[in-house]
């Protein structure tokens, strides 16, 4: 990570607890999870470009209003 400047929080899930609960089927898996904990994006892989669907994605979530609290 230092070698290529990632400035962004990596999680190693050396158990395997997390990709197991989380169904994560390869590296690099993103995810995107609403305000009421649901996951609404997941994106396995890098290709170049991705990361506008990610951008879309995190912009659309960002418009949304929050729920009201039941």
């Amino acid at each position: 990570m230092q070698e290529v400047g990632v400035t962004f929080p990596v999680v190693e899930d050396q158990t395997n607890i997390a990709g197991s609960l989380y169904q994560v089927a390869g590296t690099p898996t993103s995810f995107l999870i609403d305000r009421e904990g649901r996951i609404i994006f997941r994106g396995v892989g890098y290709a170049p470009g991705s990361e506008n669907e990610l951008r879309a994605q995190i912009e659309y979530l960002l418009t949304r209003k929050a729920a009201p609290a039941s």
